[in-house]
């Protein structure tokens, strides 16, 4: 059948498997599908419109853990697809279809790793909008909101060469020695004036490896950078939480980098070891050093015997990156709900007490995803009117879009979104610091 809404026409057919199941073929042009993702961009999700997302009777969510999603903005790419490209107006529809869909919270990026330490114009004007955001989000939407930064990188000599929405983040990257105490308190200066602006967020979380580390530092370096942040953005919000990202670790990652300087031509390919003391060094010397509040955004089995071991269970929070999008990807909406119900298994009981995150690259076009992960954090089963979500972004296309959205089923191998064959590779490794001497 074919189906139009507005000036673009779907293509929806209708044949057999050679299983004989029935299944949906979807045809419809790159330009229709671009044009298509663009005009819901134009409209509930990205447009501050009175009648917001989703209906008032949209029921919110009652549990008492957190419902996140997290906005990355390393990639830059064209409006509306890219984050660093929203208008303020984007920014509000955005959260009013989160505060709707029952997310709580926000974790945002915005991208002070490659930015001067001394903001340029284009930075402050970024950094201004992000403020108001921050004020939209919590006085009228009730968010809970997160800046994310990295422990000891900043804008180098170039940045100050591009605006902010087209800056090359590996061109304009300054990683920071920790063992140079005038770099780290030029650093920490420079985090003042971009930390300013915005932090009237709730917390900061700061990661422990990608895109930071420097080879040869330490774990009680690593925390050092983690309390020098959060000492400066507290110098502005005396009520901020920390949340440590536990990610690779950071000595584990350092030992990684530093394997691959040594590798030589034909050798074996650098391997990154995950090794428990680095998280429980990294949480010890926390547990010395930072003042509560703080938590920490966890996903690994290693991640959770450590916290445990230290008694920090309490701070979980589970963070499953890439069950939404991953990242880096080739911007394809993304449809996989029984994917989306799964993960939810992991918070039963008491092992992620504080709630789930989630994140994507290419916000506007992972509206199936973004709404999967919403349904099945209230009631951890298939969502069931999926049409009806279609129907509440942009009315009169509820099934129209409900028949798109699930022709790109990642299952059935017509168009996989974030499947491996879509995945690109969008950068080559870089090294943590060039060898001196």
């Amino acid at each position: 059948m074919s189906v139009k809404t507005g000036r673009f026409r779907f293509s929806i057919l209708r044949d057999s498997d050679e299983a004989g199941q029935v299944r949906l073929r979807m045809s419809i042009s790159r330009r229709t599908f671009l044009l298509g993702s663009a005009a819901l961009a134009a409209t509930g999700w990205m447009n501050d419109s009175p009648r917001g997302v989703l209906g008032a009777t949209e029921t919110a969510n009652t549990s008492r853990r957190s419902l996140g999603i997290y906005v990355h903005t390393h990639w830059s790419y064209n409006h509306p697809y890219c984050a660093r490209t929203w208008t303020e107006e984007a920014w509000h529809g955005y959260l009013r279809g989160l505060a709707h869909l029952g997310y709580d919270t926000l974790m945002f990026w915005p991208l002070l790793d490659c930015m001067p330490a001394e903001p340029t114009p284009s930075d402050a004007a970024f950094l201004a909008k992000i403020g108001r955001v921050i004020r939209f989000a919590q006085s009228e939407m009730g968010l809970q909101f997160i800046v994310v930064a990295c422990p000891n990188t900043i804008g180098n000599a170039k940045a100050p060469q591009y605006v902010f929405e087209k800056r090359p983040y590996f061109v304009c990257e300054h990683k920071v020695n920790p063992k140079n105490r005038a770099d780290v308190r030029a650093f920490l200066e420079g985090r003042r004036a971009q930390f300013e602006p915005i932090a009237h967020a709730n917390a900061l979380a700061i990661i422990d490896s990608d895109p930071g580390g420097y080879i040869g530092s330490t774990n009680e370096e690593f925390v050092d950078l983690m309390a020098g942040q959060i000492e400066v953005f507290r110098s502005f919000n005396r009520q901020a939480e920390l949340y440590y990202w536990m990610l690779d670790g950071w000595e584990n990652y350092n030992r990684f980098w530093a394997e691959a300087q040594r590798q030589t031509a034909g050798g074996p390919p650098p391997v990154l070891r995950i090794e428990l003391s680095a998280f429980e060094q990294t949480l010890s010397a926390m547990k010395r050093k930072i003042a509560e509040p703080w938590g920490v955004l966890a996903l690994s089995a290693e991640h959770v015997k450590a916290t445990d071991e230290l008694g920090l269970g309490d701070k979980r929070l589970f963070f499953p990156y890439g069950i939404v999008e991953g990242e880096p990807s080739f911007p394809l909406t993304n449809f996989d709900p029984k994917a989306c119900a799964a993960v939810m298994q992991y918070l039963k009981g008491s092992r992620y007490p504080r709630g789930f995150m989630a994140n994507a690259q290419t916000h506007v076009l992972q509206l199936p995803n973004t709404f999967f992960i919403a349904e099945a954090f209230r009631n951890g089963a298939n969502p069931s009117d999926l049409a009806g979500f279609g129907e509440s972004v942009l009315p009169g296309t509820g099934m129209a879009l409900a028949m798109a959205w699930g022709a790109t089923d990642d299952r059935t191998g017509q168009a996989p979104g974030n499947g491996t064959l879509q995945r690109i590779a969008l950068r080559r490794p870089q090294p943590l610091h060039k060898r001196s001497g």
